[in-house]
């Protein structure tokens, strides 16, 4: 769910938002999120005004999963159109 300070820009009728996920593993396996719906997800989320992407990704793996995790490094940049 977006609030206010979700980075989010409109252009004409298309726009973005900038989000940010991340990958626990451990002993091979990884940590997925059930969303509603049956949807599986990486744990992640928008981006907040004035936040990095680690910091995202440290912010919603505590809220989503309990978990205090440290973001590592950047793996990849992906954009799709919804």
């Amino acid at each position: 769910m977006y609030n206010n300070s979700d980075i989010r820009v409109k252009i004409s009728e298309n726009g973005f938002a900038v989000r940010s996920c991340g990958i626990l593993e451990k002993d091979g396996k990884i940590l997925i999120s059930n969303e509603a719906g049956g949807t599986m997800t990486l744990p992640g989320g928008a981006v907040k005004t004035g936040e990095t992407t680690a910091e995202t990704i440290v912010r919603e793996f505590k809220e989503e999963s309990g978990l205090d995790v440290e973001a590592s490094e950047l793996q990849e940049t992906h954009s799709a159109r919804p």
